[in-house]
């Protein structure tokens, strides 16, 4: 891989940060970001790839001790801290959230992410559950348009699989207002049932929020059933 400095300025991490938004950097651009220097022969990205393909996700990822991390090269003592007190901050963010009970239900949820009802274009996110029902990962996974949001079921449940999820939770807006499910909804929802049920992890949940409230598929008998 070409070394950062090498690649068209809005493609480099930082910049590309500062042009479009955090959130539009990819796990291994933010990674090199606090990475911030590679070696010799690799670049920042380069070195975060190669952290982020022997974690397998970022589950494990932010369950690396200081002296794992020290194992990747061109990790040194000095990256190894700042990627632990990242990982450690964010464990911490999430015990804040959720506090010490770790399982939630659908109305923890809906609390958490209930600003997207201010926004104008559906956003879709994803929570993955381990067995104990408790939080390893959230992730926004599609900006949609102001009508409709555009998702893949099997995409979805491969990222569970990916991240060792045993269940997970879908969330996502009606900028119209209207909570209610429509067609594409029940049946995205079915065929992530239909995925669920075939790699054996459990869907908990598909939330719709809008300004008037949120829908809850689990709490609606019939709906979440598979194809």
């Amino acid at each position: 891989m070409a070394k950062i400095k090498e690649l068209p300025k809005l493609e480099r991490p930082r910049e590309k940060a500062i042009r479009y938004g955090i959130d539009s950097l990819s796990n291994e651009e933010l990674l090199a970001i606090l990475i911030r220097t590679g070696t010799k022969n690799e670049s920042a990205l380069d070195v975060a790839h190669t952290l982020n393909s022997e974690s397998r996700g970022l589950y494990n990822l932010f369950q690396k001790s200081y002296q794992s991390l020290l194992e990747t090269n061109g990790i040194g003592p000095g990256k190894a801290l700042i990627l632990s007190a990242c990982f450690e901050l964010s464990n911490r963010y999430h015990k804040s959230l959720y506090g010490d009970i770790g399982k939630v239900d659908e109305e923890q949820i809906y609390n958490r992410y209930k600003d997207l009802s201010k926004e104008n274009r559906e956003i879709f996110v994803l929570i993955i559950l381990n067995r104990r029902d408790e939080i390893i990962h959230e992730e926004k996974l599609y900006l949609g348009g102001e009508e409709m949001v555009y998702c893949s079921p099997l995409e979805i449940v491969k990222k569970v699989l990916l991240h060792q999820g045993k269940g997970f939770y879908v969330i996502h807006n009606h900028p119209s207002g209207d909570y209610h499910p429509s067609n594409n909804d029940v049946y995205l929802t079915s065929e992530m049932m239909r995925y669920s049920n075939r790699f054996h992890v459990i869907l908990k949940d598909h939330i719709i929020i809008s300004q008037d409230g949120y829908y809850s598929f689990n709490k609606e008998k019939g709906t979440m059933v598979a194809t």
